[in-house]
Formats: structure tokens, sequence, C-alpha cells
């Protein structure tokens, strides 16, 4: 029997390490996306529980790595001088951008810093030449809203075109590193997502993950059915093999 089995093998070496390589892999993606879901849902949880925090005042927290999604209040003033539309953010089926525009305050010590402010979401024209017009306060405010980390997609690439335009500059991603290039100051780690009800505020209501854990569950799912489906294909070519 095992000489038959070895005898069935070698016949089928290049299907056998076909599904050598591809096996292992489809698994290990099905268990990362198991991965990815246990990760959004603790992240929404932590989310939940900073939500359900009353408002502090940002200037106690901006040095504070727990202030993530803490909801905080913060008194300065826009500056208008300078903002980005950060694309590709469809809302109800239509083009637009949301708006981050840079935020100075006064911290404790009496030094002035600079926070993003994400604003909200505004429409765009179908012509895309055409840029939205933003109204701005420009005395000082008082606003709120809760802390979001800046974060990079590394496929998405910093355009250097966007870079070096006039304002407003129109990018895909926004950082701090790049943030503080463009305005050549220091600016704070985390960018505080406006509430509705604060003054300067657009369409707000934003997701707080894009892809919700049931959806990597079903992502895993289809991963560990290929893996399976190519297992038993592999076994019926062995089987049909040792029939001939």
């Amino acid at each position: 029997m095992l000489n038959i089995f070895l005898s069935v093998l070698r016949e089928q070496w290049k299907i056998t390490i076909v599904v050598l390589l591809l096996l292992p892999v489809l698994i290990n993606l099905g268990f990362w996306q198991l991965d990815r879901a246990e990760e959004k849902k603790q992240l929404l949880a932590f989310y939940e529980k900073q939500s359900a925090l009353a408002p502090i005042p940002l200037i106690n927290l901006i040095s504070n790595s727990q202030a993530k999604y803490q909801n905080v209040t913060v008194t300065g003033k826009y500056d208008t001088d300078h903002y980005w539309l950060l694309d590709n953010q469809p809302r109800g089926g239509k083009v637009g951008y949301e708006i981050i525009m840079p935020f100075k305050f006064t911290d404790s010590s009496g030094n002035t810093k600079t926070l993003l402010i994400n604003r909200g979401w505004v429409s765009a024209d179908a012509d895309r030449r055409v840029l939205p017009i933003i109204n701005t306060p420009e005395n000082s405010v008082s606003i709120e809203g809760y802390l979001y980390p800046l974060q990079v997609n590394a496929v998405i690439k910093h355009s250097q075109n966007d870079l070096k335009v006039e304002w407003p500059k129109r990018v895909l991603q926004l950082d701090n590193e790049a943030a503080s290039k463009a305005l050549s100051e220091i600016v704070e780690p985390l960018m505080l997502r406006i509430d509705e009800e604060s003054t300067g505020a657009f369409i707000t209501q934003w997701p707080v993950i894009n892809t919700q854990p049931e959806k990597h569950h079903g992502y895993a799912v289809q991963w560990f059915s290929m893996g399976f489906a190519l297992l038993l294909l592999y076994l019926w070519v062995l089987f049909r093999t040792k029939k001939q």
C-alpha cells in the first residue's frame, strides 16, 4: 500500500509541490483575517470605553498615549491660510473630501501648538478642477471632538505635487510627518475629529473602522474554504491516479 502511495506521489509530484506551497498560505491568510477581526473588536471596545468618558481639556491629555479616542475640548484659532482636502471620501454614493485644518492652541506652559482638526465631509464638484469653498471662523473658538490617530497606508504614496502646490492641498492621506513638513512646524501626533455641534464643523459621523470584524470573519471563511477545496481536489487527483 505504501509503495502504491509513493508511486502516486512520484507521478503527481508537480501537483504535490503546488499544494504544499499553496495550502499553508491559504490557511495562514485565514488565521490572519481572524486576528484582524479580533483586533477590530478590541479597537471598537476601546473606542466605546473612551467615548463614554466626559470631555476634558486637551492640554491635560496631549502627551498621554492613552488619549486616543478620548473626548476633549480645546480653545484656539483655525489656521485659515492652510488646509488639506482629503480625497477619495465617498458618502452616501457621493464623492467628496474631508477638510483637515491646522488649529493653534496654547498649552498649560503657555506654548503655542498646532493640532490638526478634521472638520468633516463636504461634497466635491463634478469638475475635479473646481475645489470647494470653505468658510472658516477667524476669531478664537472652543471646539469639542475626539482624538484620532493619523493613519498611513503603506500602499499609498504621498504625492510630491500635492506637497508643492499652493494651498489647499489635495491628498489621499495625511500623517504627522507630512503635515509638519508642509507647515514647517511641529504638529501634534493625534488629530481631532470635530463634533458636529462645534464651530466650523461640516458633515461628521465618521466610522471608527473601515472594515467590521464580521467582514474579516467572512474573509477568513473564504480563505479556509479555498484551502479545503484545494485539498479535496488534490486527494481526488491522487485517488484517480491510483485507480488508473
